[in-house]
């Protein structure tokens, strides 16, 4: 069954238009087909969107549309043109932002592994690496995306498909909260979940292993804070400690992080809201000592449960971008001398989030790197020198 150019409902994007972009897709398109708009000849494929824009804006706006349209292109010369593309919202999107014309409610509410390839179609258009796209005038529109989204709620999964977008449109807090619940609720390696096919749309290593050692860190304070009190049992001299180290014992079971062994099973979170933890139960021994009774207190695991919960505040992007004096080595040990840890930064954070963030953009802490590696070798050819 062949579709129609007259059949096809037109998006304006630009009233005054003189140009109509028709776009179709191959996929799933057995038994659809359409006359080409530049020699009539049929098309096996399917047209799902045609917008009429301004012929000057795109090439003024779009490198791959005026290599398009004002060279010696058959486009150059057509009023229709046909683009093959699989995702007709994300041009749209990128057309109006062209245009600067009124972005419509719907586009606001496009699914979560749809976005990855609004910033592949901002590569295409630019003719760079969906990594390297200036996103600068989407970022109020993602910005938007999110404040829909109820991020706290959200599915692990989703949380790994918004990484990097948000680390991409720079939103500070839509990355520090995702990071967070991820570094909290997941029980296995944090990686992130690709939406695209450009292969370059992911996140600096460096980053993921930033997620992964919060995360790691959050499970060593986790089990200190349990596992620290038994060592006053053990230094303790009254008669009734075993009974009372046994009894502690059985409330940190409980919790479910014992057995050790298999507590990569299960996230920080799982423990956190664990029955055993939230009603940490301890049944007191008959006989103990005052001292024994004291270190089998709720408040002491309630309040290891209250710290680990906000050790973690996610990745600041700030800390990431941002070498504020200039040099990294600087501005790095600054941070830790004033204990600012979040000054100057869009979120709220304490120390674990400066550290794990300090990581550079990959770009920039290898051109740190190379010149901390030439100031060893001028510094070691030096001492060479001298010492001859």
């Amino acid at each position: 069954m062949a579709s129609t150019f007259s059949a096809v409902q037109v998006t304006i994007i630009d009233p005054n238009g003189d140009l109509d972009l028709r776009l179709y897709t191959t996929k799933d398109a057995t038994g659809h087909q359409f006359n080409s708009a530049s020699n009539g000849r049929p098309i096996v494929g399917k047209i799902h969107g045609q917008f009429k824009v301004s012929r000057k804006v795109m090439v003024d706006s779009s490198s791959y549309f005026k290599a398009m349209l004002s060279s010696n292109w058959a486009e150059s010369r057509q009023s229709v043109v046909d683009i093959e593309c699989e995702r007709p919202t994300s041009a749209e999107l990128w057309y109006r932002v062209f245009h600067k014309s009124l972005v419509p409610d719907s586009l606001y509410d496009i699914p979560i592994d749809m976005i990855g390839n609004v910033i592949q179609y901002g590569g295409l258009v630019q003719e760079v690496k969906g990594s390297d796209a200036d996103l600068e005038e989407l970022r109020e529109w993602f910005k938007k995306c999110l404040e829909r989204l109820d991020l706290p709620k959200i599915t692990t999964d989703e949380l790994k498909m918004l990484l990097y977008p948000c680390y991409a449109f720079n939103h500070a807090q839509g990355f520090a909260t995702v990071t967070k619940r991820l570094a909290y609720e997941m029980s296995g390696h944090v990686t992130e979940i690709s939406t695209t096919e450009d292969r370059s749309i992911h996140l600096d290593g460096n980053v993921i292993g930033s997620v992964n050692g919060a995360k790691g860190s959050l499970r060593s304070r986790l089990i200190r804070g349990l596992f620290e009190p038994m060592d006053r049992f053990l230094d303790a001299r009254c008669a009734c400690k075993e009974k009372s180290l046994f009894a502690y014992c059985q409330g940190i079971r409980k919790t479910g992080i014992w057995p050790l062994q298999d507590l990569h099973k299960k996230s920080v979170q799982d423990i956190l809201d664990s029955p055993g933890f939230v009603k940490f139960d301890i049944k007191i021994p008959d006989g103990a000592c005052f001292t024994c009774i004291s270190k089998l207190s709720l408040t002491t695991i309630a309040k290891v449960r209250a710290d680990v919960s906000k050790d973690f505040d996610g990745l600041c992007l700030d800390c990431i971008n941002m070498t504020k004096t200039g040099d990294v080595d600087n501005d790095y040990w600054a941070h830790d001398r004033m204990k600012h840890w979040g000054k100057s930064c869009r979120i709220n954070h304490g120390q674990p989030s400066w550290y794990f963030s300090f990581v550079g953009r990959k770009t920039d802490m290898k051109n740190h790197q190379l010149k901390k590696k030439q100031a060893r070798d001028l510094f070691r050819n030096q001492s060479w020198s001298d010492s001859d």
